[in-house]
């Protein structure tokens, strides 16, 4: 059994690691080869324990970023699989939501908490951060311009970070904006138009999947985006 943990797909190769373990410390990964369909454990992921990573991949390198504001970076290739890369500068967070575009790598949304003697006070973000894996640093960007959440998915098309969905306390939201890198703008898109809970999402093909359920623990649906176009019309 894992608790939340990660994955990166990478070739023909999927990785998946824990980064808490039920009962244990263990950080045990492994490689799935979808060619031959067979698993083999590969290094173990050597930062500071987490539950809820985000993660992103870059050119074929999986990026992480862990406790303690670590980020890490997982090379399949190379001997040594697991680098330490530049700090995340913004609060610590969890639950936060990562994805890739163009060769950079975006960290948005997600929850802090401060313990102050015993009460824990929690925080949900909405700050946009950016990383470039060509000369190891973290940028600010423009804020997810929806409520602060956690837990909220998203997809790429065509050069666009789609992310919506998540949670608030006992708040679910249906909201999704699509992310401009070029221009570092939001826009808001067609809600989900569906109760319950996004629970991930992934782009095939041009177009975007949500896979949803009413509950954490009720039958899994899933629903498909796709973008409109709009041609200008001269006269």
């Amino acid at each position: 059994p894992t608790y939340i943990g990660f994955s990166f797909v990478i070739g023909n190769k999927a990785y998946f690691g824990r980064t808490q373990y039920v009962g244990s410390l263990s950080r045990k990964c492994y490689e799935y080869d979808f060619t031959s369909n067979t698993w083999s454990p590969t290094q173990d992921f050597p930062g500071s324990l987490i539950i809820g990573p985000a993660f992103f991949t870059i050119n074929n390198k999986g990026y992480l970023l862990g406790a303690d504001n670590e980020t890490w970076e997982f090379d399949p290739s190379a001997a040594i699989k697991w680098t330490r890369k530049a700090d995340y500068p913004g609060p610590h967070r969890r639950l936060a939501e990562g994805f890739s575009i163009n060769g950079k790598g975006y960290l948005v949304n997600g929850r802090t908490s401060t313990d102050n003697n015993g009460v824990v006070t929690i925080t949900y973000l909405r700050s946009l951060y950016e990383y470039n894996p060509g000369n190891n640093t973290w940028a600010v960007k423009a804020s997810f311009p929806g409520a602060a959440r956690e837990r909220s998915p998203s997809f790429v098309i065509s050069s666009y970070g789609y992310v919506g969905g998540g949670n608030n306390f006992e708040a679910r939201f249906i909201d999704f904006y699509r992310y401009n890198p070029s221009d570092n703008s939001w826009l808001r898109i067609e809600d989900y138009n569906s109760a319950g809970i996004v629970q991930t999402c992934f782009s095939v093909h041009a177009r975007g999947y949500a896979v949803w359920s009413d509950t954490w623990t009720s039958l899994i649906k899933m629903k498909k985006y796709t973008p409109r176009t709009c041609t200008p019309i001269f006269q």
